[in-house]
């Protein structure tokens, strides 16, 4: 690992990321293990945004070696410090095509760990032809409509978010876009709750700064027509 003199602003930024960071949701299919995973886009996509917006960026250099693939992914904060490290990973076909999927896997190996993300390992296959497959746990998918079952009691109980979903963590599957769903939800039901004890109306720019911190499509789109109808639109 390699580093700024100074990481004092970094890791004060990087801090305020993970209170609000979530895992990426499995977008891609194994086609050998026939199991979900979240491929190199939506693990970027997963964190980008709330990255940016406390000022944080991620940029990764790839070389080829010794038939190793390398990636050194770089994070870099806005005042010019920056933390970084390298994977390499061996290359059993050394390809262009063999070459580009290890490459991929590293870069998203590399930029999940630099953000703490969590994700399965479900595409390693096509990198090393001796993995073996274990067999996965099967979870039920926590839902959408799981979660609207519930927000009420977790508004009136004042809930906290992060013992919430290590709760619902230890029995199912919970992905990102309803994990951003339910602490959105939570937060706008909260701001209504307290307006209509007080007689007023529910603070829109606080109700619009919840929607606009959710990143994953699915979740603003089951977000929008809750927050229009508060707000009046």
């Amino acid at each position: 690992m390699n580093k700024s003199d100074e990481i004092k602003e970094l890791a004060t930024a990087l801090a305020k990321y993970h209170a609000t960071a979530v895992n990426p949701a499995k977008n891609a299919t194994n086609p050998h293990l026939k199991s979900k995973y979240a491929d190199l886009s939506e693990v970027i996509n997963a964190s980008r945004g709330l990255l940016a917006s406390v000022g944080l960026s991620i940029v990764q250099l790839e070389s080829f070696a010794n038939d190793c693939a390398t990636v050194e992914t770089i994070l870099l904060h806005e005042s010019g410090q920056f933390i970084s490290s390298t994977l390499s990973i061996p290359c059993a076909k050394k390809d262009a095509q063999g070459i580009g999927s290890v490459m991929t896997y590293a870069r998203r190996y590399g930029w999940s760990a630099m953000c703490g993300l969590a994700q399965e390992d479900d595409d390693g296959n096509a990198v090393s032809k001796t993995q073996q497959p274990v067999a996965p746990v099967e979870k039920e998918i926590y839902t959408f409509e799981r979660a609207d079952e519930n927000i009420a009691n977790w508004v009136n109980a004042n809930a906290d978010l992060n013992k919430l979903f290590t709760g619902i963590s230890s029995k199912y599957q919970l992905y990102g876009d309803v994990k951003q769903y339910i602490a959105a939800r939570v937060k706008i039901d909260t701001l209504s709750k307290k307006a209509l004890s007080e007689n007023t109306v529910i603070d829109s720019n606080a109700a619009n700064a919840i929607y606009d911190d959710v990143t994953h499509q699915s979740a603003k789109d089951r977000l929008l027509p809750l927050v229009a109808a508060l707000l009046g639109g």
